[in-house]
């Protein structure tokens, strides 16, 4: 498959992905960029919620090639993971780890 291809399909799976996300669970979910697993031929698409604090992520959609839904992100699901990160904040900041420290933040690189 050249690289044009892959392109045209990743927005394909995307905009499923997106489509699927404003149907189903709000018009507060947006999808990632589709990431493609050769080895399985399956397409992960992490889903974001668009919150107060920025855009977390909630869960993934899991599609075939041909734009099947192997797995789809429930609204329980979400709502899980949006209480699990309530009760455990995670911030990503861009900048410096001395300008992250001076804002008396946790630094974890991983």
């Amino acid at each position: 498959m050249s690289t044009a291809e892959i392109a045209n399909l990743s927005e394909r799976i995307r905009k499923q992905v997106r489509d699927y996300l404003l149907d189903h669970i709000g018009h507060l979910m947006t999808p990632g960029v589709p990431e493609h697993d050769s080895e399985k031929d399956v397409w992960r698409v992490a889903a974001l919620c668009r919150t107060d604090r920025g855009l977390l992520p909630v869960g993934e959609c899991v599609l075939r090639s041909d734009g099947s839904f192997l797995y789809q992100l429930t609204r329980e699901e979400v709502r899980k993971a949006l209480e699990a990160q309530r009760e455990s904040p995670c911030v990503v900041v861009r900048g410096t780890r001395e300008a992250a420290e001076r804002a008396g933040l946790e630094v974890v690189v991983g």
